[in-house]
């Protein structure tokens, strides 16, 4: 028997626990020639079914189950009566209590009212400072929320914890943990928090289709409380948690989470005036004005590893030239000829490694006396350099409050905060 379509295989396996005779052991046997016939493009091993094949063609040819008119949209004609499998039986089941039922779509005057998730007794105001805070606050962690989540799984496998209690601890448990204590930085109370994140998330134009993962699981409580004071449903019994994490647990981890979140941000490096008066007393090859601001960030990063500074050949989250050369500016690209300027010139030491990343030194010189000119905190080294000489303009981020190099008429630091802020502006000239 020649290797056939996994689809097929499928609808057979579907056939035989649908029917009221159901043959496990075939089932079985199904299983394994699915996963041989998925390997079939690698090993070229075609398989028999043997004794097997006469029930999978018997079954192959049977009319679709029931509950395929709704799984898989088949016409009535083509599936079999209804019977009494699982499937079915919840087919039927849905016919009885529906059936009679007319239901109105969302674009009805029946669609749903968000003010029922509301505490009718605490107004908002949407021109408060703690507004703007929290709409900063919320655009920093959807935008972060991978990197923060890593981290969280990071600290957690550092921890040395038996395996029971590692599958017991999630890592969202944590990152919801962390969003709830940034979000009370703002607040006094969580019933408060928890109407402006409401306001936020349900009735801004902009948030309309956005995920609402944050507010139900740091204030969900509150929510469902709301709900129900709402509808008149009184006291409701609460339902346990099938587990939840140890609070000194969530926190350990959770503070070493914040430590690691911070290494991939950037603890503050100090550049000395010495330094700077080094760099600008250096000759470099005429029309490459930006091997000064390259050699500088050389000297941050390798500052930042202690060391030598690296910089990856392709290698994702990690700093490349392709990473370089935006910090330098748009449309710039010099990075990789002017390693090869810079090492010509003798103001560095370049060593290819493993195929994998630069290794580099800066050949700065050494001095005697060290008089501290600034501190660079920023990711993008050049904010704090031209920060500091006033060579180019440093702006504010109006959607995140972050300092980037302004270039004409930007007002954003980022592709993320310009879609952001295009978001909500045409929000606001839609409502």
């Amino acid at each position: 028997m020649e290797n056939t379509s996994i689809g097929d295989i499928s609808n057979v396996m579907t056939k035989n626990y649908n029917n009221p005779d159901t043959d496990m052991e075939f089932n079985k046997i199904m299983c394994c020639y699915n996963n041989l016939s998925i390997d079939y493009p690698k090993t070229q091993d075609i398989v028999k079914l043997g004794i097997y094949e006469t029930k999978y063609n018997d079954l192959k040819a049977e009319n679709s189950p029931y509950f395929f008119i709704y799984a898989k949209g088949k016409s009535k004609k083509s599936c079999k009566e209804q019977g009494d499998s699982n499937a079915d039986r919840i087919c039927r089941y849905i016919h009885k209590q529906t059936g009679n039922k007319n239901y109105a779509w969302k674009d009805s005057e029946k669609r749903f009212n968000p003010s029922v998730l509301f505490n009718n007794e605490s107004p908002v105001k949407i021109d408060a400072e703690k507004y703007r805070k929290l709409e900063k606050v919320m655009f920093m962690l959807k935008m972060k929320e991978r990197s923060l989540v890593l981290s969280i799984k990071e600290a957690a496998k550092e921890l040395s914890r038996s395996k029971g209690l590692e599958d017991r601890i999630s890592k969202y448990d944590v990152f919801y943990h962390m969003c709830e204590k940034l979000i009370m930085n703002v607040f006094d109370n969580r019933e408060e928090a928890a109407e402006y994140l409401l306001d936020m998330e349900y009735l801004q134009r902009e948030n309309e289709n956005m995920s609402k993962n944050i507010l139900w699981n740091c204030f969900g409580d509150l929510v469902y409380t709301n709900i129900c004071n709402n509808l008149c449903l009184g006291n409701v019994k609460q339902r346990r948690m099938h587990y939840r994490t140890d609070r000194n647990e969530l926190i350990q981890i959770e503070s070493r989470a914040v430590e690691i979140f911070k290494s991939m941000t950037n603890n503050p490096i100090t550049i000395y005036k010495e330094e700077i008066e080094w760099l600008d007393s250096l000759e470099h090859r005429r029309g490459c004005s930006l091997d000064r601001e390259l050699l500088y960030i050389l000297l941050v990063l390798q500052k930042r590893h202690e060391g030598k500074a690296r910089v990856y050949i392709n290698q994702k989250k990690q700093i490349t030239c392709n990473t370089i050369d935006k910090w330098l500016g748009d449309g710039v690209c010099i990075c990789r000829k002017g390693l090869v300027r810079l090492e010509k010139r003798k103001y560095i030491s370049l060593a290819t490694v493993s195929h994998n990343y630069y290794e580099i030194e800066v050949n700065v010189p050494k001095f005697d006396v060290l008089n501290p000119a600034y501190d660079v905190i920023q990711k993008n080294p050049l904010i704090d350099f031209y920060k500091n000489n006033g060579e180019r303009k440093i702006s504010k981020c109006v959607i995140c409050g972050r300092e980037f190099i302004k270039a004409g008429s930007a007002i954003t630091c980022s592709d993320n905060c310009s879609r952001e802020n295009r978001r909500r502006n045409n929000s606001k000239y839609s409502a």
